[in-house]
């Protein structure tokens, strides 16, 4: 057996570079003509070219990403154009750049296909049947390569499983209870190293296991390792729930199992798929390309990905044992989020990733984490995504006096803090947090394959961040969310969005959360008690307004269309839960949902029209400030009420 390495033989692709999705931004019409122009050295890479023999040249170019970098160092020009030339090529280990590559640029070579890959194809294999049994076959490959997706011929297989999955079941393709569970397991030699998939018990996400070993006692009838993928709790609903990566549930077409210690891989191949005639390709690669500054002060800066089709990432779901890649909670917000992404960025400004195509990704497509500034992501495709397209997450440092769920994995969190200490404090603490990103243009389907906790963009602790012109739909829970008030000043406009909710409850296409400081004053959980109290909450014989110290610029909402089908799951519309303030809301169209407002402060909502969906009002405050008008409502019962009454 063979690994091919980044030398190999060419693959050519197809193109499939997306078209814009909307009209674009003003002023900027197709992200080509508004993409940064390198007119320094220009550098070549190929996939028959040469690290050791190469110069770089269009005849003599080198191959592999990571040498071109090298030699932009050394030649230490203001500006650097990498152009790669079509083909595939497997990232082993993640191209970092750092503020040492400021000022590069990668980009297709003259519209040529190039993939970068996080999965290594597999050459020259030899393959026999199992025990004699002519479903499954199995090869051998290297040991230890934590294989965790798939692929044969571009088509991403099954990893073994029970129960076995079904295209268009939801939720997780299939699913059954943990009695059944337990049935299965005493026909199990080891399943150590099994994976238990599950949906939250109220069905807010999902929540995942690692198997450590069989448990009598048990109601599954295993003992297992949560990972920490919801910030809401460990349950699971009973009936929700399935295994795998268990060699006994190997039994159905399309299903794979990766033995990592002895490395036998084992494949039930479709009827009349030859193995030995197609590409086998297997993800073991979590980050393609990683850009991070050392901080703040020293970013990495302009840098442009141009013209790539990403593809074949590592899942992130049971990379909890990884160093860096376990999971973090969100300030109070339901998720928690692994800092990983087939592009990472961290203290970083001005990065653009545009005209490209990120697919079967196991994890999310874009992680931008703690300080980011001006980032452009334009005119891509999302297509497949493990988790969520485009993570834009602010270091919760950079909020005062942070508040979390309590979380067994974090039990050093200050949970619900129940008073303020510096309300005198507004915005940012520190610089730690993303700013000014523009998200336009990109089309995000089939999110949350993996995690549930997902959806096409989400924000947390950022501040101005333009999402413009997407499509976005087939998402496990929301499209877009919004995980807490911190910073606000979001724009979220001209968006084409539905299809969200496939596999959780209670939820929106669009959701917010807002619980930041004021949300536990004076006593967590207060649903909608003490307004008065936030709004003139008195310290040191000064009084002031809590509502939007953290919230203290105006979202704005407006210009989308949001549909929501009548045979889906129950969706709250436009949900702006628990404490989310400040918003504006205008000129949307929401078919077949509302608009929900749970307790807040200052939401100005106007100039929508909704039809067969209603206005949701749950547990105002007093002196809520909200403003509800010019709305047009096609619905025999336009509002409903949770826990309002005439002194809120």
């Amino acid at each position: 057996m063979k690994r091919r390495s980044k030398k190999g033989v060419a693959v050519l692709l197809a193109s499939a570079m997306l078209t814009t999705t909307g009209m674009g931004i003003p002023g900027m019409e197709g992200s080509v003509a508004y993409a940064r122009e390198n007119t320094g050295n220009a550098l070549y890479v190929a996939v028959n070219g040469n690290d050791l023999t190469g110069n770089g040249t269009l005849e003599s170019p080198f191959a592999t990403f990571e040498k071109a970098r090298d030699a932009a160092r050394e030649q230490n020009q203001e500006n650097t154009t990498v152009f790669v030339r079509g083909g595939t090529y497997f990232f082993e280990h993640t191209l970092e750049l750092t503020g040492q590559d400021s000022g590069i640029t990668f980009r297709n070579y003259d519209g040529e296909a190039v993939e970068l890959s996080g999965a290594v194809t597999f050459d020259q294999l030899t393959w026999s049947d199992y025990e004699g049994n002519p479903n499954i076959k199995v090869t051998k490959v290297d040991p230890n390569l934590g294989i965790d997706k798939l692929f044969l011929n571009k088509e991403e297989q099954v990893l073994a499983r029970y129960p076995n999955a079904v295209s268009g079941v939801l939720p997780l393709e299939g699913a059954t209870t943990r009695a059944d569970i337990k049935s299965r397991v005493k026909n199990y030699n080891d399943p150590t190293g099994g994976y238990i998939r599950a949906i939250h018990s109220n069905g807010w996400g999902g929540n995942d296991y690692i198997i450590t070993g069989k448990n009598t006692s048990n109601a599954l009838g295993l003992d297992y390792q949560w990972v920490g993928d919801n910030n809401r709790g460990n349950g699971m609903k009973d009936n929700a729930v399935m295994i795998e990566n268990v060699f006994e549930e190997l039994d159905a077409s399309k299903e794979w199992y990766y033995d990592n210690k002895e490395g036998n891989l084992y494949v039930y191949p479709e009827e009349g798929v030859d193995l030995n005639d197609i590409t086998v390709e297997a993800a073991v690669t979590t980050d393609i390309i990683r850009i991070e500054g050392a901080d703040s002060a020293h970013p990495a800066e302009d840098i442009t990905l141009d013209g790539f089709t990403y593809f074949g990432t590592k899942r992130t779901m049971f990379t909890v044992n990884e160093e860096g890649k376990e999971y973090i909670p969100l300030m109070r917000g339901d998720w928690c989020v692994v800092r990983a992404g087939a592009v990472y960025m961290e203290n970083a400004r001005n990065i653009q990733v545009v005209n490209s195509n990120f697919n079967h990704m196991g994890g999310n497509g874009i992680f931008m984490y703690g300080y980011n500034d001006s980032h452009i992501v334009d005119n891509n495709e999302f297509i497949d995504i493990g988790a969520t397209a485009v993570q834009v997450v602010g270091d919760p440092k950079s909020a005062y006096e942070a508040s979390f769920w309590e979380h067994a994995l974090y039990p050093e969190l200050q949970v619900h803090k129940t008073s303020v200490d510096f309300p005198e404090k507004v915005g940012p603490a520190t610089e730690d947090y993303p700013r000014d990103i523009e998200i336009t243009n990109n089309h995000m389907e089939n999110l949350g394959i993996f995690e549930k906790q997902s959806c096409g963009v989400n924000l947390s602790v950022s501040s101005r961040i333009k999402i413009l012109h997407n499509t976005i739909h087939k998402s496990a829970r929301s499209c877009i969310n919004v995980n807490d008030g911190t910073f606000g000043g979001h724009e979220i406009a001209y968006n084409d969005v539905y299809n969200a909710q496939l596999e959780t409850t209670d939820h929106g296409p669009f959701n917010s959360w807002g619980r930041d400081r004021f949300w536990s004053v004076p006593k967590y959980n207060a649903s909608g008690e003490s307004g008065d109290l936030i709004r003139n909450y008195e310290k040191d014989a000064k009084v002031y307004d809590l509502a939007l110290i953290d919230a203290y610029q105006t979202n704005k909402i407006h210009d989308n269309r949001f549909q929501h089908d009548s045979d889906a799951p129950h969706t709250w519309g436009i949900d702006l839960d628990d404490g989310s303030s400040n918003y504006e809301i205008y000129n949307n169209l929401c078919l077949g949902l509302g608009i929900k407002l749970r307790e807040g402060f200052d939401r100005k909502v106007y100039n929508n029209i909704i039809l067969d969906g209603q206005f949701q009002i749950h547990v105002s405050y007093k002196e809520a400030g909200d403003e509800i008008y010019s709305n047009i409502v096609a619905n025999t019962t336009p509002y409903g009420f949770a826990v309002v009454d005439e002194n809120r």
